[in-house]
């Protein structure tokens, strides 16, 4: 299992290089005020594994070759990375599917993320692609399917699943932070912006699920 410090440690080594391009979206307007829900996990100690556990209505998953794993657990990154500000969730395995399932739906939904590859020389820059977000539907019968960057934003028709998938090629270890969202039935906020990488925009259509 590597150590936190060695997530960090290949983070510093790309940061000088690292080029965002993002792409900002305007997503819809209303002069109402919004509740919003924030996982920081700051929520639980350091070290807490995160498969089969709840934080603030959200029920996390965490499964190695089909297997529940506690290679996901909370890691305090101080300040650096920018966007994993105190507390994360890093997991340690590409061979992986993080699941959250949301007590109630949502209708937007935000988080940070980074990630290293240290495999081969091809991997070494991360880029959209390396991982793919599914947001299911209320009946979790369809999704939407999205390849974001560092940074993603959602607002839309009601989810209640999200499933993270990760390219074991391109992915070594990987970091979530700031999971923000809202319930639906909640205020829509005065302006939402949606900031994706090239590439984060995924697929607009939904697609049904397989059973």
């Amino acid at each position: 299992m590597k150590g936190w410090q060695h997530f960090l440690g290949a983070i510093a080594l790309r940061a000088a290089q690292a080029i965002t391009t993002s792409l900002v979206i305007a997503v819809g307007i209303s002069t109402a005020a919004q509740a919003t829900t924030k996982i920081t996990f700051d929520e639980v100690p350091e070290g807490t594994p995160i498969d089969d556990l709840k934080i603030k209505g959200v029920n996390f998953d965490y499964k190695v070759f089909g297997e529940d794993s506690d290679g996901a657990y909370t890691v305090n990154f101080g300040s650096y990375p920018p966007s994993l500000d105190g507390n994360a969730l890093l997991l340690d395995n590409g061979n992986s599917v993080l699941t959250l399932d949301f007590d109630n739906a949502i209708h937007t939904l935000t988080f940070k993320a980074d990630w290293i590859c240290t495999l081969t020389p091809e991997c070494a820059s991360p880029s959209a692609g390396d991982y793919t977000v599914k947001l299911f539907d209320e009946a979790l019968s369809s999704w939407q399917e999205f390849t974001p960057y560092q940074s993603f934003s959602y607002f839309g028709s009601p989810i209640k699943r999200v499933i993270f998938e990760f390219n074991p090629e391109k992915v070594e270890e990987f970091a979530l932070d700031n999971l923000t969202f809202n319930k639906v039935g909640n205020p829509e906020p005065a302006t939402i912006l949606g900031t994706l990488a090239l590439g984060g925009l995924g697929l607009a259509k939904w697609k049904k699920a397989k059973h």
